[in-house]
């Protein structure tokens, strides 16, 4: 019979509760998180990804792109070698050459940063990667411009409040088309 999934650590959190040396199923976690949530006060967000360098800096939640040097700098829909979009920063990068998670995995759920605060009753619509001058952010309008490439980074799935720009949504990164 094969082994179950675990997760061993020496020192890990969920939802706010210390966990050390000790083994835990991914099912005792995934109990505990729905125990949590029946009292309201836990969520759960799967973020697949990776930690790369970074050419530049940049804050939590930017759409990033890879350089042909190996390094990770911010995605615009301005041009289609920037528009290459792989992942979101799931951490703010204070400086280049610095190691950064980058959510990767499709259907990772974490928190994008928009160039204007989506508004209320916005949750569920796609969001795209926005213009280079809002290098790495997201917007809620899909570009129009001639020579823009339209990419579809994801779907928010946390109302926005009008002005709050880091919003929680689904990674969906797809390239639509280019504008001409």
């Amino acid at each position: 019979m094969p082994s179950r999934p675990t997760i061993s650590s020496t020192n890990f959190t969920v939802s706010g509760l210390q966990m050390s040396d000790q083994e835990y199923s991914a099912t005792d976690i995934a109990k505990f998180v729905v125990r949590q949530q029946n009292n309201n006060t836990a969520t759960l967000a799967l973020v697949g990804g990776i930690t790369l360098q970074s050419g530049e800096p940049f804050i939590k939640g930017t759409c990033v792109r890879m350089n042909v040097n190996g390094k990770i700098y911010k995605s615009a829909n301005d041009a289609p070698t920037e528009a290459l979009c792989i992942g979101v920063s799931n951490e703010e990068c204070s400086s280049a050459n610095q190691s950064v998670l980058i959510a990767v995995m499709q259907g990772s759920v974490l928190d994008f940063k928009f160039s204007t605060p989506p508004n209320d009753n916005s949750c569920g619509k796609k969001v795209y990667l926005d213009t280079n001058t809002n290098d790495g952010l997201c917007t809620m309008v899909a570009p129009t411009l001639a020579g823009t490439e339209v990419v579809q980074v994801g779907i928010l799935i946390e109302d926005g409040d009008g002005s709050n720009t880091l919003r929680k949504c689904l990674l969906q990164i797809q390239h639509i088309s280019t504008n001409r």
